[in-house]
């Protein structure tokens, strides 16, 4: 064998090693990359899940799918209400309830002892993505409500129910657990 041969074969073997190396390093750089997008995304998710599902990802469901969704009893789980800093969980044990059937909602509150300290209720409805309570009845603080028509972005995914007011004055963002099946 010739010491040119040799030197082409010496050559090809680095070659290929470099490009096995390079290979390996992408590799190792794009799993860095999705990590810390997975780690980032989280950390998102933790801090507001609210504004996770209803800015940052795109709602996916039509109106009819999410009405069926909506459909039953949904405990406070967090909220970012009324000029609040950051997302509040809630305990597991309060007594904030939202319901749905095909066509109405309630809300309901008590205190500590089983008090009943607000609630309101009326039809809705959901167009393109849009869910608008319709005030009609309501108890306590929530009475000077009657006749509203807040609208909210919606989303439900498994069992979270996400809101988030569409007002420029009065920001509403609300995760709900759902209760039982």
């Amino acid at each position: 064998m010739s010491s040119n041969t040799k030197i082409s074969i010496a050559a090809a073997g680095i070659f290929i090693a470099v490009l096995i190396l390079a290979g390996v390093g992408f590799f190792i750089f794009k799993a860095r990359a999705i990590a810390t997008k997975t780690a980032q995304e989280k950390q998102v998710i933790e801090e507001n899940p609210v504004e996770y599902y209803l800015v940052k990802k795109p709602v996916t469901q039509t109106d009819d799918e999410m009405k069926k969704l909506m459909i039953g009893t949904w405990r406070m789980a967090g909220s970012k209400s009324w000029g609040a800093d950051s997302f509040t969980y809630e305990e597991t044990n309060n007594a904030d309830f939202k319901s749905f059937t095909p066509t109405n909602w309630s809300i309901v509150n008590y205190d500590s002892s089983s008090n009943l300290i607000y609630s309101a209720s009326g039809h809705y409805t959901v167009q393109n993505g849009v869910y608008t309570e319709f005030i009609e009845t309501a108890t306590g603080p929530m009475a000077k409500f009657i006749g509203k028509k807040p609208k909210f972005k919606i989303h439900v995914d498994a069992d979270k129910f996400y809101q988030m007011s569409d007002a420029k004055k009065v920001n509403i963002e609300e995760m709900w657990q759902r209760v039982g099946d």
